[in-house]
């Protein structure tokens, strides 16, 4: 990792800002990995971020103060990470928003949390991401709470008894998610089939299907990222293998992109969707698409969204900028009302709210609410 090029990407970005320094703005960071692996995966990311700020600050802002939004390239890196939560630790920012990912998450929340300034990570889903401690919040589900809510869709609505699962091994989350799911399954009366191990670099899988054929399975559990989940889940049906699919949001509703149309039960859960039909899911989609015609919106972008709006919420119940103010304010958070749904806090500063469950049918996704 060659630090000074990336202190300097992250510096050309300050400019983004929205105000000038001396307009007595609230400062707000924003860490996002603009460039870099997966940067395509949460390319709106910082452009919704903006948005929600710019519509506060049409209406006059937070106590007549403006809204400056900070934007730090960490490159998708820990060490990026890192670096950026440090810079924005001298812009002196009153909070810091971002994080699709939980490594990263993981990186800047300690530099965070010893300086005392909130964090809102968006889809960061890792536990221990707000274990760090008591200035980091999230407004996304856990994976713990994810694998439960796989099972239990999985028993429940497509009513399965054997599962089946595979797991790439280089990756964190689909180790952690696949096994809260698999015991979460058994507690609730399923029986665990094969687990298939497989590397994220993979791309064939006939070695897989061939023994899924065999299988008794009825639904099979993939936690795979986007393109590596399309291309398993494409194998399957091409081997004509009838189990339903199941897995969570890291497929993302863009797999379709990647998959082509599907046939058979194809089930994954998020936290919010671009495909629900509520009224504000619909104008903020609007205004997005009129702001960035050319830009698509990717999963992360409805709580990239909310995450603001909470933060903005939460600096008006704390009458101050104070930091101190603002987090016991995030923590008294109750029933929220965002686009991603209603919110609350638990002990541990992650949200209570619904679940999205995803069907694809064809090319076409339709999003519910799942309680």
């Amino acid at each position: 990792m060659k630090l000074k090029p990336l202190i300097i990407i992250i510096l050309t970005l300050i400019p983004f800002s929205s105000f000038p320094e001396n307009a007595g703005t609230i400062k707000v960071g924003v860490i996002s990995n603009v460039t870099g692996e997966n940067s395509t995966d949460i390319v709106s990311a910082p452009l919704v971020i903006k948005m929600a700020a710019d519509e506060i600050n049409q209406k006059g802002g937070i106590s007549g103060k403006k809204i400056e939004i900070i934007v730090y390239n960490n490159e998708g890196t820990s060490v990026g990470s890192k670096i950026a939560a440090e810079l924005a630790v001298k812009d002196g920012v009153v909070a810091v928003l971002g994080f699709h990912y939980s490594f990263a998450a993981l990186a800047a929340a300690p530099v965070l949390q010893k300086n005392g300034i909130p964090l809102i990570a968006d889809t960061a889903t890792n536990p221990a991401v707000t274990l760090a401690g008591d200035y980091i919040f999230r407004v996304c589900f856990t994976d713990e709470y994810q694998g439960q809510m796989i099972a239990r869709i999985a028993r429940e609505k497509l009513k399965a008894s054997k599962i089946t699962a595979i797991i790439d091994t280089d990756s964190r989350y689909s180790i952690d998610l696949t096994e809260i799911t698999l015991d979460n399954f058994k507690k609730r009366g399923g029986r665990i089939g094969h687990v298939f191990k497989i590397k994220n670099d993979r791309q064939e899988f006939s070695e897989i299907t061939d023994t899924l054929k065999k299988s008794d399975s009825d639904v099979i559990l993939v936690t795979s990222y986007t393109i590596q989940a399309a291309l398993i889940i494409k194998s399957i049906r091409k081997a004509g293998i009838k189990a339903s699919l199941i897995g969570g949001d890291s497929w993302s509703y863009r797999i379709t992109n990647y998959t082509g149309e599907l046939g058979g039960k194809n089930y994954f859960i998020t936290g919010w969707s671009e495909t629900l039909t509520d009224k504000n899911t619909k104008k903020f989609i609007n205004n997005f698409r009129k702001r960035h015609p050319d830009t698509s919106i990717t999963q992360s972008a409805g709580f990239c969204y909310d995450s603001m709006n909470l933060l903005a919420d939460a600096i008006r119940r704390a009458g101050s900028t104070d930091r101190k103010k603002i987090r016991d304010a995030l923590a008294g958070t109750k029933n929220f009302s965002g686009i991603t749904g209603k919110m609350s806090f638990d002990e541990n500063r992650n949200p209570r709210k619904p679940a999205i469950i995803n069907r694809i049918s064809g090319r076409k996704i339709i999003s519910e609410y799942f309680y």
